[in-house]
């Protein structure tokens, strides 16, 4: 469970340069000889050492992995369960006369390890991303391996234990959530060593791992969707974009979330991988916590089986209706099961009656029901049900049609100039050393001019620059260019022409 820690370990730093055990190093001036600093540091079966001197007084520190501590500095691609943790505290207390009541924690990573019956890459591609974070590249010591989902107090990690360890592929799944603030663990109760020696501690970091991996966006191949409308088709597949999600704001996050459990719920088909990972973490953390059943209860298989009810009822419920069939135009010649219908899948009611009584048939003809009232089209801007309308049609009207793109359009400003900004707090410190081409667009007696200019040639007046409408940075033709607007692209040209009347002062005699 416990991994990697970094701890303060409120030391004399005698005990630990006393200890025969230990070989201190420092820094060491080749020239001179001389110290220039008083650091000292160590190591020991995977332990890191540190004798930090500060203004004050003087720090001990130790970061490493605690189950290659108590595996004698050998690897630590093995299940370190909760006996194991509090013989390594016995052993830092032995060994280094370090306590687990007086340690402060500064840095802690907790996970797991499980042996999965199908190929890790097939997670790396399933998993899009967490609380709309997407998920990037994972790098152990500048080698790519598996995939990370990074916060500002946490992060989260799925790499490949088996090649961590020998270099070659495997199928050992490490999942380890990585505590880089120590607020993140306040809700958990941990401050300190002697915090994780608590067997309740132990069962909340399981609870956390089965949280988390309850709610990552995980999107496997596991779906029908040939038994999907077209509209659904669509939708399910703009999922399997990474970037899909990360665009998304907090309402369309959620929204597309419910609708990726409600596809999960209908079109299943086979063998749901997230279930069977998540079947592997209880079978694991159960093991780990060395809990009884009657200990844990149930708050580990309370993560079991992550489906959503109430969709999952109604369509148990339209199943048992015999009397509906389904027509899906988009499955023409495939045989079809029945499914819970929406606005895009008619149902027909099957006319039982027509062996029974064949003259009723003929003197009556067919009539086909028309859609439910409550599957009619509603206005993308004002929510109100399209009557009068085309099956197809979006809006009530052109006033909503004009109100709901003038919303989408005010979003995608706001997003590009927040963008914008980001892009420009980093470029403004390294424009010194550089000499971009630009492409200066500006408006001069109403019409639009545009030069291409380098950066050294701009010696831009005041009544220029506050006619610059836009910059774009063509450096690279393989790339888009990067592009500044407005207060932007006007900051740049101010700071540029800045940048070259200092350096033209310090060229003339």
């Amino acid at each position: 469970m416990i991994d990697g820690v970094k701890i303060l370990c409120n030391l004399n730093p005698t005990q630990w340069t006393n200890n025969k055990n230990l070989s201190f190093r420092s820094w060491t001036d080749v020239t001179t000889g001389e110290m220039p600093y008083n650091n000292r540091h160590a190591d020991i079966k995977g332990l890191h050492l540190s004798i930090i001197e500060g203004e004050a007084e003087t720090y001990c520190e130790a970061r490493g992995a605690l189950p290659r501590y108590y595996n004698n500095g050998d690897h630590n691609a093995f299940d370190y369960d909760y006996n194991d943790f509090l013989t390594t505290c016995d052993l830092l207390k032995t060994d280094l006369s370090v306590s687990a009541e007086t340690t402060d924690l500064k840095r802690f990573e907790f996970g797991l390890n499980i042996n999965l019956p199908f190929d890790i890459s097939n997670v790396y591609e399933a998993v899009k991303c967490y609380k709309m974070n997407i998920a990037g590249i994972n790098k152990i010591n500048g080698k790519r391996n598996g995939i990370k989902i990074d916060f500002q107090q946490y992060e989260i990690k799925i790499y490949d234990k088996g090649l961590h360890q020998t270099k070659k592929p495997s199928r050992l799944m490490r999942f380890e959530v990585v505590v880089k603030k120590m607020e993140y663990a306040k809700k958990l109760g941990v401050k300190t060593l002697a915090d994780l020696q608590n067997k309740d501690v132990w069962l909340k970091l399981s609870e956390r791992i089965l949280e988390i991996w309850s709610d990552i966006i995980f999107i496997d191949k596991s779906l029908d969707y040939r038994q999907m409308t077209e509209h659904r088709q669509k939708k399910y597949l703009r999922f399997f974009d990474v970037h899909y999600w990360g665009n998304l704001n907090r309402n369309t996050y959620y929204k597309a979330k419910n609708d990726l459990k409600k596809f999960q719920s209908l079109y299943s088909k086979g063998i749901n991988a997230k279930e069977v990972i998540t079947g592997l973490f209880i079978e694991k953390l159960q093991k780990l916590t060395t809990l009884t059943p009657e200990e844990i209860g149930d708050k580990l298989t309370k993560f079991q089986n992550q489906k959503n009810n109430e969709d999952f009822n109604q369509k148990e419920q339209h199943l048992k209706n015999e009397n509906w069939r389904q027509i899906n135009h988009l499955d023409k010649g495939l045989k079809t099961g029945n499914i819970l219908p929406d606005i895009h899948t008619h149902f027909y009611k099957e006319n039982n009656s027509k062996n029974n009584n064949t003259n009723s048939s003929k003197k009556s003809p067919k009539k086909i029901p028309q859609l439910n009232q409550k599957n009619r089209c509603k206005c993308m801007n004002c929510k109100k049900e399209l009557t009068n309308k085309r099956a197809n049609a979006k809006f009530c009207g052109l006033k909503c049609k004009n109100q709901y793109n003038g919303k989408r359009r005010t979003k995608e400003r706001q997003r590009n100039r927040v963008q914008e900004m980001k892009a420009l707090k980093k470029l403004l410190p390294k424009l010194e050393r550089l000499n971009l081409p630009l492409l200066v667009i500006y408006k001069a007696d109403g019409l639009q001019y545009a030069d291409h200019l380098s950066q050294n040639e701009i010696h831009a007046p005041k009544d220029w620059i506050r006619q610059i409408k836009k910059v774009m940075i063509t450096n690279d033709k393989n790339t888009p260019p990067q592009t500044f607007t407005t207060l932007r692209a006007k900051q740049l040209i101010r700071t540029i022409t800045e940048i070259n009347s200092k350096t033209n002062l310090v060229d003339k005699p």
